[in-house]
């Protein structure tokens, strides 16, 4: 998990801050984005400067979370499935998801698939009612996902997508936080205040330090035995995945399995080892989007995976928490490793303190 605390790494305010500027004041404004908070935190000159600016900032995530989310049974990706072996005009947010999906599909070869809608929603019932799908319904929804069965061509304005099979679903949980909170900054930006942080359910996307500060302070902890981390931010972006305190048991066909929330898209089943990934990227387009597809493939594969495949393409950190054993829980600290890489390095593997 991710908990921020009050900006930290302080120097003195007339190294940052020109004397003669107009003094700022910092607003917290909160709303619901994507099922989750989202708190937007920034420094203007004024209370109803910033106020303009996050309600504008909110808009531009609810309409991201119109045109991806498969919540909203009406949403444009979900009308747009509709439509098979013709080509659909999509708005910039749909091309925009799918841009960073089919980024992120060839680079995880295929670990993440924005197609595993229909495997998501099967899973998600099977949470509901705790009994876990049959082995023929999963591979039924199987043969519905995979990238191959949809053609993105944004060679021309507006852009299309083709689904060439029924039944298609798509889900973009695997990065569309992070791109919410990319887009949120960007709104912020564009009003004039760079000072600000936008935390869309604990993947946080931050702009320009606080008055006086280095960088916006966020401490990463897992469990109430990990020391965790302290990290000063500016210009980056952090997020997290995994499944270390909040899993679900349901019955299988051979006693009880524990359901993580992310699938593998090519088994079509939950990640069973237990993991927490928390990863911080620095520049690019879309930090968030990509910090949050990062975490997720760090879960899906394991961090020497994925450094494999995604090598040196980034900068930032990774911090992984592992189960050691397969019955570790929060009491026994022995029971688990941290892993940490700062991408483009050799892992650093050690026990949790």
């Amino acid at each position: 998990m991710l908990i921020l605390a009050t900006p930290g790494c302080s120097t003195a305010p007339s190294e940052l801050e020109p004397s003669s500027s107009e003094p700022l004041v910092r607003v917290v404004d909160r709303r619901v984005v994507m099922g989750v908070e989202a708190i937007i935190t920034t420094w203007a000159t004024s209370e109803s400067e910033a106020r303009v600016a996050t309600r504008a900032a909110f808009a531009r995530m609810a309409a991201l979370e119109d045109s991806i989310s498969d919540y909203r049974p009406r949403s444009e990706s979900m009308r747009a499935v509709e439509s098979v072996e013709r080509p659909v005009s999509i708005s910039t947010d749909f091309a925009s998801a799918l841009a960073l999906g089919d980024r992120w599909w060839h680079l995880s070869e295929g670990a993440l698939d924005p197609t595993i809608g229909p495997l998501t929603a099967l899973w998600r019932a099977s949470r509901g009612d705790g009994v876990q799908p049959d082995s023929r319904a999963i591979e039924f929804a199987a043969t519905t996902v995979g990238w191959e069965k949809l053609r993105f061509d944004d060679s021309n304005t507006p852009a299309t997508v083709t689904f060439r099979t029924a039944a298609m679903r798509l889900d973009f949980g695997g990065l569309g936080k992070g791109l919410a909170a990319d887009l949120g900054l960007a709104v912020m930006r564009e009003a004039g205040l760079p000072r600000t942080l936008v935390d869309v359910g604990g993947d946080l996307v931050a702009g320009s330090p606080p008055p006086g500060e280095e960088g916006w302070r966020v401490v990463v902890r897992t469990v109430e035995w990990d020391q965790g981390v302290v990290m000063s931010i500016a210009d980056e972006a952090v997020a997290t995945s995994g499944d270390v305190e909040q899993f679900i048991e349901v019955d299988g066909e051979h006693g009880a399995v524990r359901l993580g929330h992310l699938l593998d898209p090519r088994t079509g089943r939950p990640v069973l080892i237990r993991r927490e990934a928390t990863v911080l990227v620095s520049g690019g387009r879309n930090p968030g989007a990509n910090a949050d597809a990062l975490a997720s493939l760090v879960v899906v594969v394991g961090m020497e995976e994925a450094q494999r495949l995604v090598s040196d393409r980034f900068a930032g950190t990774i911090r992984l928490v592992v189960a050691a054993v397969d019955q570790a829980d929060g009491g026994e600290a022995s029971d688990w490793t941290i892993k940490t890489w700062r991408i483009g390095s050799p892992v650093v593997v050690s026990p949790i303190p």
